[in-house]
């Protein structure tokens, strides 16, 4: 299994139809939610039978399934779940049966991460959003399933100078945590003037990783960063490996399309970020929509490997710029029309009404967020005032995380 990522095309898609369409016939004759959907669309057991038949498939999304596709011979009591942090304003929570659960938190990370580099007695700090008691439970099994890899789970709500007496304390050789965590260790780090000088490989996740501030990273840290990209429903979705030319997709475990409207588009076009399960049967998700936006890349990665590679572009915790005239800007227009600005670190643009933008900057020159401010009046037609505040932090959300472009504007 670990030479999935090498295997053929053609053997990689075989192995994909055949997961799909057993996937697909648990569903139609088996769950109940999806039994009644399709049934509504005409659709019966002979549509599917390879990857092109999915379009004839309606898309999902959390509104829609709750817990309303749970396999009725699974129990949730004994199912393992996963909560979304609430990124979006919907919490959700997604079962899974303990061979999937498994496989797609532990070994498929696992596989990913030893491709990008990582060995036998690597120590490797995590440092995420449990409470004390989930870290003394994960610290547990961390110790059970992978004594050879040394993995020890730290807080992200404990103050960045006890943590970065912990990581000095520890001196482990990879760090996993969510970048704008990692960036304010980094501003401590740098404002301490004590490096870390253990670490080899970052690996960062659950939030969009800005190009300033991967560099910051790495340059602080003087790490590699590898990026991944997954959600609660369904873990790992896709990976970095060390060429950084995309995201590699996890293709045995999903299938991921890229549509707009509810229409597939072309490879190379920017749309929503649709994925298929292939192996989780307590809670099959077909064709559900992530909120997210990328791109497929129709050129093979030049590492050698055979999963196809995904751009991201933003994430479901940013939300959409409406302009005074009502014309909607995605989050990546924004975004990526000023990561490459020199000097800029950090951003945060809040839209404050119909007519204003507020953005912070962390700069490390006193020309960026003049560079920030003009690109974004371009972006907007110069239909908004934008104006610019120099500061040394931007504020979390309540899950811990943070919204790079983030609409304020009272609905109610």
């Amino acid at each position: 299994m670990n030479n999935i990522i090498y295997t053929s095309r053609e053997e990689l898609d075989e192995l994909r139809n055949k997961k799909l369409r057993a996937q697909f016939l648990l569903c139609v004759q088996e769950v109940p939610f999806y039994k009644e959907l399709y049934d509504r669309h005409g659709i019966n057991a002979d549509v599917v039978h390879t990857m092109r038949d999915l379009t004839s498939l309606p898309i999902v999304d959390k509104s829609v399934v709750r817990d309303r596709c749970l396999h009725p011979l699974y129990d949730k009591r004994r199912c393992l779940k996963s909560r979304s942090s609430g990124s979006t304003g919907e919490p959700f929570y997604t079962y899974f049966d303990r061979r999937s659960w498994f496989m797609k938190k532990y070994w498929v990370k696992y596989r990913a991460r030893r491709a990008c580099g990582m060995r036998f007695g690597d120590r490797v700090s995590i440092i995420d959003t449990d409470g004390d008691q989930a870290l003394k439970k994960k610290n547990r099994l961390f110790a059970l399933l992978f004594p050879f890899l040394n993995l020890r789970a730290f807080s992200i709500f404990d103050p960045l100078s006890i943590t970065i007496q912990k990581i000095r304390t520890r001196k482990p050789t990879i760090i996993y945590s969510m970048p704008n965590y990692l960036f304010r260790l980094a501003r401590e780090m740098e404002r301490d003037g004590i490096p870390i000088d253990s670490v080899r490989l970052i690996f960062t996740s659950s939030e969009y990783l800005e190009k300033p501030v991967r560099s910051y990273i790495e340059k602080t840290f003087r790490a590699e960063v590898f990026d991944v990209y997954g959600s609660t429903e369904f873990k790992e979705i896709a990976w970095e490996c060390e060429r950084h030319e995309g995201y590699h997709i996890n293709e045995d475990e999903v299938i991921c399309e890229i549509v707009k409207d509810g229409v597939p588009v072309a490879t190379g076009e920017i749309g929503d970020i649709v994925v298929t399960d292939l192996n989780n049967k307590a809670m099959p998700l077909i064709r559900f929509n992530t909120q997210d936006k990328g791109m497929l890349i129709d050129t093979p990665c030049s590492c050698g490997r055979t999963l196809a590679l995904l751009k991201i572009y933003g994430g479901r915790a940013s939300d959409n710029i409406y302009l005074p005239t009502g014309e909607l800007i995605e989050a990546f227009r924004l975004t990526t029309s000023i990561e490459y600005i020199a000097g800029l670190l950090k951003y945060q643009i809040v839209q404050t009404s119909y007519d204003a933008l507020f953005i912070k900057v962390i700069t490390d020159n006193d020309t960026a967020g003049d560079e920030v401010r003009k690109i974004i009046e371009d972006t907007t037609h110069h239909t908004m005032q934008v104006d610019i505040e120099r500061c040394e932090s931007i504020e979390l959300e309540k899950n811990g995380k943070y919204k790079v472009v983030k609409n304020s504007i009272d609905k109610s």
